[in-house]
Parts: C-alpha cells; structure tokens; sequence
C-alpha cells in the first residue's frame, strides 16, 4: 500500500536537490520558462547540493520540460542525467499534493 501524499498548499514550495552540473544542464539545455528559470538560477546551497523551493505546478512544468528534453536527445549520458532530475520531480509529485483529498 503507498503511503499517503502529504497535503500542501498550492503555493508552498517542496525543495527538490539538485548537483552544480544538473543545474546548469537546466539553464543551458532546457527551454525552460522565465519564472522557472529564475528559480533555477537563484537555488539554496545545501552542502554539496543546491536546492531550488518550487511549488507542485513548478515541480510538474519543470519535469515536463526535462523528459521532452531527454527524449529527444541522442547522448546517452545527458539523456541519463536528465532521467535523474525526472525522477527526483516524480518522488515529490507522489509524496505531495495540493489538492483536496488526495
């Protein structure tokens, strides 16, 4: 059985981690929004990681862009490196939701 998704609301943020390379994969591969990009640019520093504060809509937007983006790119690794920040932005839409009754 999964365990319940926490409830957030529309406007709070869930930080999802990022390395120094994934984040300039980000602003130099992805087209990216404006906002979104913005807040790639200005993450928080975490020990080794950076961590970008997103909200649900921005994490779902942000994972839209990046699995376009490795599927239609021929590098093995590049494609793989954006699978991982895929599958980070998954992790936080299954834990959370900002929607009543889920």
């Amino acid at each position: 059985m999964a365990a319940a998704r926490k409830r957030i609301e529309p406007d709070e943020t869930v930080p999802l981690q990022l390395s120094q390379a994934e984040r300039k994969l980000l602003l130099e591969g992805c087209m990216l929004p404006p906002e979104l990009e913005g807040k790639i640019k200005i993450c928080l520093v975490k020990g080794k990681r950076l961590v970008a504060m997103l909200t649900l809509d921005e994490v779902e937007e942000l994972q839209g862009c990046v699995a376009a983006e490795a599927n239609h790119t021929e590098d093995r690794k590049y494609q793989a490196a954006m699978d991982r920040i895929c599958e980070r932005a998954e992790t936080l839409l299954d834990r959370h939701t900002d929607q009543e009754g889920d």
